[in-house]
């Protein structure tokens, strides 16, 4: 609805003042949504919205997005720029096997309704699926004739219902129905005219059963294949009446005539209480004023409508809309009218005639007396003038009364200020009187409440026998299938429909494009209506329960695939009755969806991606202007190096990790040669940006060179990563994860970079300082297993990393043969003394035959892992990386600077030189070790 004049129409519809409506139009730009909340929450002098809205507010809690109007609009990328139609056929998608709505066309929420409603009846569906056309010999000799418009009534019903079943959209347009239905006149409906739901469901049920009628009389031609059916249409959907008109000639001779007549709908009075007593008062003893007998006499006659033949399908309309001779208007009757889940029809039935007759007739004496107990109740609820209730009235009077006889020495009672003797004296009365006259009272009060509970239990009594009457008449029951509710004066609404599921057992309701799941309890409370409620019941659907369809073969077929006692939703059962043509037509239909779905999100993949491509290859040129080392340079990230190396695949490569990093980890290498994405990229990015790849399609031979440099990248970013997670466990004083680090890094070889494997060599000298410290701590606390632990592990470092030739090497050897020399006079087992003299032997010689082991680290891939994945999916952004490098830099510094001192102090115990007291607290805090101990040893 893009036309701000039919805009302005709709908000007119809803009961909102021109002046309001074009103000907040203006103010929103057009936008029927936010003019429509603008104008609800404004103070606009006499407002008069339509009144169901505050209705919806107060009984639901919400005001449906849909009502009266259609918030949803298609949206093609003709009509709006790629964004906005993205958004809008994402919304579109069909929510797994959720239901599938109707798309309002202006003021078609009827038929809408109708719709869902005949869809959720397998009866209905399943003819609309089998019917056929006959071929032209065949129409010939079964002299059938179809017009145009019934082909394209049942091609546009057939299409429509298996939409409704595979579509893949969230909500459809009926547009294909609504155009293929013209009036009696031959004249198209308009879409912003609203029609009575009750009078187009007959319209709609004749065209079809028209139809479905000259198909099935003339079923029986030789050859034809016959309709599967145990009934036919009209059986299903058509009952009988047998109408009886009683009447007396001049000579007052009675008569009675009888006329079967055929029905769709039975209308029910809204007047009344419940449906019984609303159909009752439409279709018995009715009287005619001015009938004329078959003898040419004009008398008064009274009419029965007996059913002879029962549908299957039972629709009722609740009659709410009357002409009103004073205002000469036509008002919406707000009663609230009962109806049940299950009701039974043998009352109205003409086999039961006698027996109902009776028990009318009794049953109108009970109601005769419950009018006259509640008109009497009423007298004592409403007394007066005042309509004040009498009870309330003597027991005001009696409680003033006792308080002023029994007046004492206080001047007030509880809570009703009494009266001085003094005061009393003055009104001429004394407190004899009040008493005499509060017994008066008193005995009053006994007897009208006495009165009033026996004729309380009288109307009990009647109510329980009307309600009771038809109890034995239960042998045709009739469930509720769905309810067609209106929201709205009798002018202008919406119309939404409360269908029951009956395979699964689910409430749905139905407004337009909004399918949801309810509650049994609001269906009955919406439906039935308040007093002086603009949302209630207009139309009722109820199937007979003999006609259930869960019996059919197709149906058990399918529910015996589906085993475990799982509900089947109706839906499901019509995937297994579906014409294949019908289904491939809407096949292709989703996939030509799911095509400009891809199609738009690939748009909006390629915008995207161009923006971030464009400022990422500008930041690369900022980067590599000096603002980090060179050495850093290559390995912020793969494509960082390419542009160090001024490699041909950069921009092919910031490409590829740039998609990945949009399109659900999907590089270029993994895009379809016909993928959306793909071809946006070649026809438009990479003709507009003169920066962008030359070529998104690379030879093998390319892609072999890309993976070398790849492995090389990897190999560097991993050196870094052990590094930095090396100094990262150190600073920790993780020593034990640091050793591991270290054993992973010499064993597999990764030394490549030079200065990553000096750092490395410094940080396992550092290492091998504090294993050193914590043999003598431990030594110290007379902890052999923790000794020859650290012993262990400083042997694989000299052994492997320093060298046995180094002077610290030399010192640990030197170090070790005297813990063995002094081991047998201490604590060591023999086995330790032997594991310890091995140590000793493998620095000596250079040569590891013993390893302090340990599992592999998970903590150190991970972050290895975490640090290559960065490295090539450009996740973050460059000041983070810039951030990170910069914090690692000043970790790196800060940890030599502490190496550097460690060393001296070192070398200071080893030479035997005096230690202060400060350099003793300053390695005791690097390392954990307490140096005044170590002294005083």
């Amino acid at each position: 609805m893009s036309n701000p004049l039919d805009i302005l129409k709709s908000l007119l519809a809803l009961g909102c003042r021109k002046d309001e409506a074009e103000i907040a139009l203006k103010i929103n730009n057009n936008d029927i949504n936010t003019a429509l909340d603008f104008i609800l929450q404004s103070t606009f002098p006499q407002k008069e919205i339509f009144n169901s809205l505050k209705e919806w507010q107060r009984i639901l809690g919400f005001i449906p997005e849909d009502l009266a109007l259609n918030r949803e609009t298609e949206l093609s990328a003709k009509e709006s720029d790629v964004a906005a139609g993205l958004t809008n056929l994402e919304r579109k998608q069909r929510d797994g096997k959720a239901p599938v709505g109707l798309k309002n066309m202006g003021n078609t929420c009827y038929l809408n309704c109708l719709l869902q409603v005949y869809f959720m009846l397998p009866l209905f569906v399943k003819r609309v699926f089998e019917f056929e056309e006959y071929e032209e010999e065949e129409a010939l000799r079964a002299k059938v004739e179809y017009e145009d418009k019934e082909r394209t009534l049942m091609a546009s019903l057939q299409r429509l219902f298996a939409r409704l079943v595979h579509s893949e959209k969230r909500y459809i347009e009926p547009t294909e129905v609504f155009k293929s239905l013209s009036d009696i006149n031959d004249k198209p409906f308009s879409v912003s005219e609203q029609k009575d739901v009750g009078e187009f469901n007959a319209f709609f049920l004749s065209k079809v059963g028209t139809i479905f009628g000259k198909s099935f009389d003339s079923s029986k031609i030789l050859g034809r294949r016959p309709v599967e059916a145990e009934k036919s249409f009209e059986d299903d959907f058509y009952g009988e009446f047998d109408i009886v008109t009683s009447a007396s000639e001049s000579d007052r001779t009675g008569i009675t005539l009888s006329e079967i007549k055929e029905f769709i709908q039975v209308i029910v009075n809204a007047r009344e209480k419940d449906i019984y007593e609303g159909w009752e008062v439409n279709y018995f003893n009715t009287e005619i004023e001015g009938y004329r007998t078959p003898a040419r006499c004009v008398a008064k006659a009274e009419q029965e409508w007996w059913i002879t033949k029962l549908p299957s399908v039972l629709f009722l309309v609740i009659q709410r809309c009357h002409y009103d001779a004073t205002s000469r208007s036509v008002e919406k009757i707000a009663n609230p009218v009962q109806f049940d889940k299950v009701i039974y029809l043998d009352r109205f039935m003409q086999r039961y005639r006698e027996k109902s007759r009776a028990i009318r007739a009794e049953t109108r004496k009970y109601k005769s007396k419950i009018k006259e107990l509640e008109a009497a109740l009423e007298k004592y609820k409403e007394f007066g003038a005042s309509k004040l209730d009498i009870e309330k009235v003597l027991e005001t009077s009696l409680y003033f009364l006792t308080n002023q006889s029994e007046y004492m020495a206080t001047e007030e009672s509880k809570d009703v200020k009494a009266l001085s003797p003094t005061e009393i004296g003055s009104l001429g009365h004394n407190p004899t009187q009040f008493k005499e006259l509060a017994e008066i009272i008193s005995q009053y009060s006994k007897t009208i409440n006495e009165q009033l509970k026996k004729m309380e239990e009288q109307l009990a009594y009647y109510k329980s026998k009307v309600a009771n009457s038809y109890s034995d008449m239960e042998k045709h029951p009739y469930n509720l299938h769905s309810v067609i509710v209106h929201a709205g004066n009798p002018n202008s609404g919406h119309y939404f429909a409360y269908v029951h599921d009956e395979g699964s057992g689910k409430w749905r309701r139905y407004s337009d494009t909004r399918v949801t799941e309810v509650t049994e309890a609001e269906v009955m409370k919406v439906s039935v209506g308040e007093e002086h409620s603009s949302i209630s019941a207009y139309f009722l659907v109820y199937v007979a329960a003999t006609s259930g369809w869960k019996g059919s073969p197709k149906f058990v077929q399918h529910r015996l695939s589906n085993p475990g006692g799982k509900s089947v939703e109706i839906a499901d059962y019509y995937m297994s009755i579906l014409p294949c043509r019908l289904q491939q037509d809407v096949v292709k239909e989703n996939e030509e969806f799911r095509m400009e779905i891809e199609g738009c999100r690939a748009e909006k993949v390629v915008r995207k991606l161009g923006r971030l491509y464009v400022g990422r290859y500008e930041k690369l040129g900022e980067l590599d202007g000096g603002v980090v080392p060179e050495s850093i340079f290559r390995t912020f990230h793969f494509v960082s190096r390419l542009k160090a190396e001024s490699s041909p695949y950069l921009r092919w490569e910031l490409m590829n990790c740039t998609l990945k990093e949009l399109h659900s980890s999907i590089g270029i290498p993994q895009l379809e040669r016909t993928d959306p994405i793909l071809a946006k990229l070649e026809k438009h990015f990479l003709k507009e940006y003169r920066n962008a790849p030359e070529n998104l399609l690379l030879s093998e031979s390319e892609f072999k060179q890309l993976d070398i440099l790849r492995n090389i990248f990897e190999n560097e970013v991993t050196e870094y990563a052990i590094r930095d997670y090396l100094l990262a466990e150190l600073l920790g004083k993780n020593w034990v994860e640091a050793y591991k680090a270290v054993c992973y890094y010499f064993e597999n070889k990764l030394h490549k970079i030079d200065n990553v494997k000096k750092d490395i060599a410094d940080i396992a000298n550092m290492l091998s300082l504090i294993l050193s410290s914590e043999t003598n701590k431990f030594l110290m606390k007379k902890e052999p297993k923790k000794v020859l632990k650290y012993a262990g592990m400083n042997s694989y470092l000299c052994t492997f990393v320093i060298g046995a030739n180094d002077p610290h090497s030399q010192f640990v050897v030197l170090r070790l043969k005297q813990i063995q020399c002094e081991g047998p006079l201490s604590f060591f087992a023999p086995r330790q003394l032997t594991l310890l003299a091995q140590y000793i032997k493998d620095i000596e010689e250079n040569d590891l035959s013993v390893k302090e082991c340990y599992e592999e680290s998970k903590k150190l891939k991970a972050a290895i892992e975490n640090e290559v994945k960065k490295g090539f999916e450009w996740r973050g952004s460059w000041k983070k990386m810039e951030k990170e490098w910069r914090l690692k830099q000043e970790r790196k510094l800060n940890f030599m600077k502490e190496h550097e001192m460690w060393a001296e102090i070192h070398e200071k115990l080893e030479k035997g030189v005096k230690v202060t007291i400060e350099e003793a607290y300053e390695m005791e805090k690097i390392i954990g070790i307490d140096f005044k101990l170590a002294l005083t040893n």
